[in-house]
């Protein structure tokens, strides 16, 4: 299994995530959305905790990230 070592701006990135999920969270009103925002908030925090990421963290965050631009693009 490949390991990556977080930098800094993975830190920086992964609290502009949070913040982002977390605005989403409190804005929701359906409950199994809810539950989704906070699912990601909590893999986000898990990855944030760790000094290095796996292939699984990786296509998480890519995805997170993914969905973030999507969401600032069309709104």
């Amino acid at each position: 299994m490949s390991k990556y070592k977080l930098e800094e701006y993975h830190y920086d990135g992964i609290t502009t995530l949070q913040a982002f999920y977390g605005n989403r969270l409190s804005n929701e009103t359906k409950k199994s959305n809810k539950a989704l925002w906070k699912k990601i908030l909590g893999i986000l925090e898990e990855i944030k905790k760790k000094q290095f990421y796996s292939e699984e963290d990786r296509t998480h965050l890519n995805n997170f990230r993914k969905r973030y631009y999507w969401w600032r693009k069309n709104n």
